[in-house]
């Protein structure tokens, strides 16, 4: 017959194992569904800026073999998880901050961006571990009010 003291003792020892394994299941869950891209959306010049324009942000980004500067304008978290400060904060010790993914027409249009050309860029970021992505949606050109010659 087991006493009331062993009895308890065995019980606490089920919760905590209990407790134990939601954490172990939990944590691997969230391992394997990886981290939840962070929207945005973000006007930026390719190479260079014009004179007089300061950018709030300037990031590398890579496609294949090529880099880019992006002088970021404006940015837009479309998520209340992140801020523009943080994204910069949690890429800026990188030489490269992001890989280019997305959409094939998307990266056409801004690897083939002529210099100091204003581009909105749509699309979401994903960072985890050491990897860092901006995948792209779309890339279109901010209407300039100056008419071209």
């Amino acid at each position: 017959m087991i006493n009331r003291a062993r009895a308890i003792r065995l019980a606490l020892t089920g919760i905590v194992l209990l407790g134990t394994g939601v954490v172990v299941v939990q944590r691997v869950a969230a391992q394997r569904r990886g981290v939840a891209p962070i929207p945005l959306e973000l006007d930026a010049y390719v190479a260079t800026a014009p004179q007089g324009v300061q950018p709030d942000y300037t990031w590398v980004v890579a496609h294949r073999a090529q880099r880019y500067t992006l002088l970021v304008t404006r940015l837009l978290v479309r998520n209340t998880r992140a801020s523009a400060m943080g994204l910069n904060a949690a890429v800026k010790p990188y030489a490269v901050a992001f890989t280019l993914a997305g959409t094939r027409a998307a990266i056409e249009a801004l690897t083939a961006a002529a210099p100091s050309r204003l581009l909105t860029l749509r699309g979401q970021v994903r960072i985890s571990g050491g990897a860092r992505y901006l995948m792209l949606d779309s890339v279109t050109p901010v209407p300039s009010d100056v008419p071209e010659p």
